[in-house]
């Protein structure tokens, strides 16, 4: 699912064995010449559909911050198959 283009606060949605998650990229200044990226997920089967926050990383770009955030969100979620299977 992409974001509204008419829009400006739109965010991607994305999916991931029985996820759904969204990477929200911060340019702030807290640290020059770096951005955040954090990522806020849901379980698919749940019935109160809350956002829960996962993680931030910071990098030289956001793009890279995204990544790495969305990388570690993956590697989490396998774990999680892993040890209910």
């Amino acid at each position: 699912m992409a974001p509204d283009p008419s829009r400006l606060d739109g965010a991607e949605i994305r999916f991931y064995q029985g996820y759904r998650y969204t990477v929200v990229t911060i340019v702030n200044g807290a640290q020059p010449h770096t951005e955040e990226a954090e990522l806020w997920w849901q379980c698919l089967n749940e019935t109160d559909a809350k956002w829960r926050y996962f993680r931030r990383h910071v990098a030289t770009t956001g793009a890279d911050a995204a990544r790495w955030v969305e990388s570690d969100f993956k590697g989490w979620v396998g774990g999680h198959m892993e040890a209910e299977g």
